[in-house]
């Protein structure tokens, strides 16, 4: 339990704000908040957290009320979700994707927005706002202005890639203008000098995307090529070679659709 604990306030101490010089001339952009978004009454650093001694109860102080989980926007379980306290543990996972598992079935919150039928679409208006040039705000963390946004895109960019939400862009032949959204994220966050964590899953989110879209190039360079099938099933720690190579396909696959 103590290795748990620990874990987390390392992870805190990740995302939280930085005293780095380099910040000085930090970015603005903070998105918007939205006003049903729910308002954790237990946060990292308070005494009624320092209380908690298990991940039980870490995880039962993180939950949001059924009945307001009820009438809360899409918009506003979006927000809510990405301000989970322990959103970030999905990262201690020696895979992501098996994080990202256990966060949904944790959490009633990420079930409820993983159903939600204008989630696709409500996903896609949150990240088109986001700006990789940005160095802090790009999403409303708990941690607050200095949040690292290379975890504030793989935050998001996760999401959109499981693919429940990928299967909604393509039944609305949103594929081309999507596809295209993502590699322009993609391009401006190696020109802001990303790394790896945070360029990753924008190249997750083409590879499944080519995937589901049977893309023959690219399910052959799958099928052949363990290190790509690690990486777009399991969301595997990957090299930038992998990455590179999904990109060459993606930018083949988006001159191709119609």
């Amino acid at each position: 339990m103590k290795k748990i604990i620990l874990c987390l306030v390392l992870f805190s101490l990740l995302f939280g704000c930085s005293d780095d010089p380099k910040n000085d001339d930090i970015i603005s952009c903070e998105i918007p908040n939205c006003e049903d978004a729910y308002d954790y009454p237990v946060k990292p650093g308070t005494e009624e957290w320092r209380q908690l001694k298990t991940s039980d109860e870490m995880v039962a102080a993180c939950q949001i009320p059924d009945d307001i989980l009820i009438s809360m926007s899409t918009e506003g379980l979006i927000e809510s979700v990405l301000n989970n306290p322990l959103y970030g543990a999905m990262y201690l996972a020696n895979i992501p994707q098996q994080g990202f598992d256990s966060f949904y079935d944790d959490f009633s919150s990420v079930q409820v927005l993983m159903q939600r039928s204008d989630l696709a679409e409500k996903l896609l208006d949150r990240y088109n706002q986001m700006n990789p040039s940005c160095n802090e705000n790009n999403w409303p963390a708990l941690n607050g202005p200095g949040s690292d946004n290379n975890y504030a895109f793989s935050f998001m960019e996760i999401m959109i890639a499981q693919n429940s939400v990928l299967e909604q862009i393509i039944d609305n032949q949103e594929t081309k203008d999507f596809l295209q959204l993502v590699l322009n994220k993609y391009e401006e966050k190696i020109s802001n000098d990303y790394y790896i964590k945070g360029l990753a899953y924008s190249m997750l989110i083409c590879g499944r995307m080519m995937y589901q879209s049977d893309y023959a190039p690219f399910v052959e360079e799958y099928n052949n090529n363990d290190p790509v099938r690690g990486f777009v099933g399991g969301a595997n720690t990957c090299a930038q070679n992998i990455l590179d190579i999904i990109y060459n396909y993606a930018n083949n696959f988006l001159g191709e659709i119609r």
